[in-house]
């Protein structure tokens, strides 16, 4: 009986880390830290911070990524941020629209203050 809640135990603590290295909320360094990891293109961080960061709720950013063949890094190659939407779907679904016009690969990031897409996050930051 010890030996399974051991081996239960330990599948609870290993499964609540993994999730523990994405935050709950964005920050201004948020993309920061993505771009520490992938490659992103110089104006990304004014775009992030100028349109999206401090922008009232029913803001939404996508970006489009690939993987950079010479560095096996992902490139985020387009961002688009909306904001002031009258509501949270509105917002996400121009953000994508706007993003699929200049990129490939598009997805939704963040929505409002959270980050919607752990998985992607967790991709651009390995």
């Amino acid at each position: 009986m010890t030996i399974r809640s051991i081996f239960l135990l330990i599948v609870f603590l290993i499964s609540s880390v993994s999730y523990a290295a994405v935050p709950e909320y964005i920050e201004r360094n948020t993309l920061e830290n993505i771009c520490g990891y992938s490659e992103c293109f110089s104006e990304l961080k004014d775009h992030y911070i100028k349109n999206y960061l401090n922008k009232p709720d029913h803001k939404a950013f996508a970006i489009a990524y690939d993987i950079d063949k010479s560095t096996n890094r992902y490139k985020i190659t387009t961002g688009t941020a909306t904001f002031s939407h009258s509501n949270s779907a509105e917002a996400k679904n121009k953000a994508i629209r706007m993003c699929k016009k200049h990129g490939k690969n598009c997805e939704l990031l963040l929505l409002n203050n959270k980050i919607q897409n752990k998985e992607l996050y967790e991709l651009l930051t390995k």
